[in-house]
């Protein structure tokens, strides 16, 4: 199943709908949620590398299966942050996140980080979030109790790389 995926690194002003339509059709995310992610892709559009956002979609045959959003922590030693990774509800389970994941981290790593920083909420629609992030050499490191309502926590996870090193896929 692998070798249907496809990656591509650029940005298009199609994306915002594709951006949308991913995120509003995972069932996760608010409509609050889906126009930050929005916010961040049409930055990236006005300002390109200049915004701190990088973007890679993910395809499956034809057809955008998903997405991850990610860029540097400003004042850092070379700490980077995944501020959104989203697949389509179509193509959940097939490995397009991992995908996403992998191709992230290796950008990232080529960009010089030393750290990548994700978080996510302990509600239950976000166990496989949780599960893909520990999966693939994430460590809980924080865990903020009622941070986004009651009873929803914020997790934060964290990977350590290796500038240096290339990441196996």
């Amino acid at each position: 199943m692998k070798g249907l995926i496809r990656l591509r690194k650029t940005v298009e002003p199609s994306d915002l709908d594709r951006v949308k339509e991913i995120t509003s059709s995972t069932g996760v995310f608010n409509d609050e949620e889906v126009a930050v992610a929005c916010e961040l892709l049409e930055e990236c559009l006005q300002k390109a590398e200049k915004s701190g956002y990088f973007f890679i979609f993910a395809y499956w045959n034809t057809e955008v299966a998903g997405y991850v959003c990610y860029g540097p922590i400003m004042g850092t030693d070379h700490r980077f942050y995944l501020n959104w990774i989203a697949v389509h509800k179509q193509y959940q389970e097939k490995g397009v996140g991992k995908c996403l994941l992998k191709a992230a981290e290796e950008d990232m790593r080529l960009r010089g980080a030393k750290k990548i920083f994700v978080e996510t909420s302990s509600r239950t629609v976000y166990h496989r979030a949780r599960r893909l992030y520990l999966r693939n050499g994430y460590k809980l490191d924080a865990c903020v109790k009622d941070f986004y309502s009651k009873d929803d926590d914020r997790l934060i996870f964290s990977h350590t790389i290796f500038p240096d090193q290339p990441l196996s896929v």
